[in-house]
């Protein structure tokens, strides 16, 4: 299966499901994931490799590489989506000092971080990705094994699953919004006042 046909064959089941069934699906995603090799700091599997935060921020050309925990920190809740994110406790220096959180971001998650840096370094590597992301679309990329084009179809159905929890969430908003301006409209034409009775109760 092609990559595009992978994508539209996502987009059709993920508009056959509900909100909760896509919910589910995700879910189960994350167990699975979690399941496969846990440490205490998270999860890597043995063929993915990391990359520490302090020598990402320094590849990048980070005035000050300390600010990339910050980013990260920022960006945790989409980071952690596409797999635990990995934390080292660590000490200012070797002597002890304020304790500190090293991150090791995957390949992904590096990718993600790259996109939201604003160095000149890393808008450089964001215009490459988005030219290869171009090419995915357009179905010029095609995996070099049987592995690789699991892993390839494995990624479209996640980022599927989640547009689809996205849309059922905007269409629950949107409905929300209208039966609330709909209750507002009929307060609005309750019937008014009896003002000749009223008057004459007044009297």
């Amino acid at each position: 299966m092609s990559a595009a046909q992978a994508h539209t064959f996502f987009n059709v089941k993920a508009n056959q499901l509900t909100s909760e069934e896509l919910n589910e699906m995700e879910n189960n995603r994350l167990s699975i994931m979690e399941d496969c090799h846990s440490t205490s700091s998270g999860f890597v599997t043995s063929a993915e490799r990391t990359i520490p935060d302090l020598q990402l921020a320094e590849a990048l050309g980070f005035e000050q590489p300390l600010n990339i925990r910050k980013l990260i920190k920022r960006h945790q809740e989409a980071l952690e989506a596409m797999g635990v994110l990995s934390r080292l406790e660590k000490t200012s220096d070797k002597r002890g000092g304020r304790p500190t959180v090293e991150y090791h971001l995957t390949c992904p998650q590096a990718a993600f971080i790259i996109g939201k840096a604003r160095t000149k370094r890393a808008v450089s590597l964001a215009i490459l990705m988005a030219e290869v992301f171009a090419m995915f679309t357009e179905g010029r990329l095609v995996a070099v094994d049987n592995a690789a084009a699991t892993d390839l179809q494995a990624a479209v159905g996640r980022q599927v699953i989640r547009q689809g929890i996205i849309a059922a969430e905007e269409r629950e908003a949107r409905a929300e919004a209208f039966s609330a301006m709909k209750r507002g409209r009929c307060r609005g034409r309750r019937k008014p006042p009896n003002l000749t009775y009223a008057a004459a109760a007044s009297w």
